[in-house]
């Protein structure tokens, strides 16, 4: 039912009918305009549900209002994946869904474009402390900056199965390149590491794929970090030998700064390089 043009009053008929379909698994009602009204009916009618594992209510004018009235919802099913994006609900949502969800069984959790804010990071931190099953993380376009990343790395390193987390968006500058370099290292499990349309340098980006090359992350992602440079990003089977998996290429102060790497052992090989 996602993308299905479900407002505030056809989220009041919904509600009557999850009433009846107790053995649901999975409920996906993103893109839609539900809002505070809507979602406090789809609570209701979820109200006796205990075997929910997939709630995506993403882009649907929850606020934090809105966020109070699942906190029954949450608490009593042992969701898997979570995606709550889009919605703006500020740090106050956040705060609510910290002290509601259950961190042993939680997998994915998608929070991006919802205003978290300085309080709203450090309360999703003390809450991602607790999640040791959580494998993809997305919190891109929540302003987040250097000082935020700081207290986010914190929680984010408690959490040792991580495999994705999509930070692109933000305001992260080279100031907080050391607490990624951290969140790389501790994460063992990392696959991808998105910081697209942040504000790193030329310099720290390369530091950051100089640690890179010392973890088993299959990609890491910088489109459009600094300033003039187009893009800075791995690309599987680019213009690479057939022995090389991936090409790192940027376009910077009108010269070119290529990587090329090795990818055929269990850790990536620095081939060559011309920063």
């Amino acid at each position: 039912m996602s993308h299905s043009l479900i407002g505030s009053d056809d989220a009041i008929v919904l509600g009557k009918t999850l009433v009846h379909s107790k053995a649901l698994f999975s409920l996906d009602l993103s893109g839609n305009s539900i809002g505070d009204s809507g979602i406090e009916a789809i609570a209701e009618g979820l109200k006796g549900h205990t075997n929910l594992q997939k709630l995506r209510l993403g882009t649907n004018c929850i606020s934090a209002d809105g966020m109070a009235a699942l906190v029954p919802v949450i608490r009593r099913n042992h969701l898997q994946h979570l995606d709550l994006s889009g919605n703006g609900f500020g740090p106050e949502g956040v705060d609510t869904l910290v002290d509601a969800m259950d961190v042993s069984t939680l997998q994915t959790l998608d929070l991006s474009h919802n205003q978290l804010g300085v309080d709203g990071v450090a309360s999703l931190s003390i809450g991602l402390q607790k999640c040791k099953q959580l494998q993809e993380l997305n919190v891109s376009r929540n302003g987040i900056g250097s000082h935020s990343i700081a207290r986010l790395a914190k929680g984010i390193q408690h959490c040792t199965n991580l495999q994705f987390l999509d930070l692109s968006s933000n305001a992260i500058t080279s100031e907080g390149v050391p607490e990624i370099l951290e969140i790389m290292k501790s994460c063992q499990y990392l696959q991808k590491l998105r910081l697209n349309l942040n504000r790193i340098d030329m310099d720290n980006a390369a530091d950051l794929v100089r640690g890179w090359l010392h973890t088993s992350m299959l990609t890491l992602e910088l489109f459009d970090c600094f300033g003039r440079c187009h893009e800075l990003a791995l690309q599987s089977n680019g213009r690479c030998c057939s022995s090389c998996d991936h090409l790192l290429v940027a376009y910077y102060n009108n010269d070119y700064l290529c990587i090329l790497l090795d990818y055929t052992s269990s850790l990536p090989k620095l081939v060559s390089a011309n920063f």
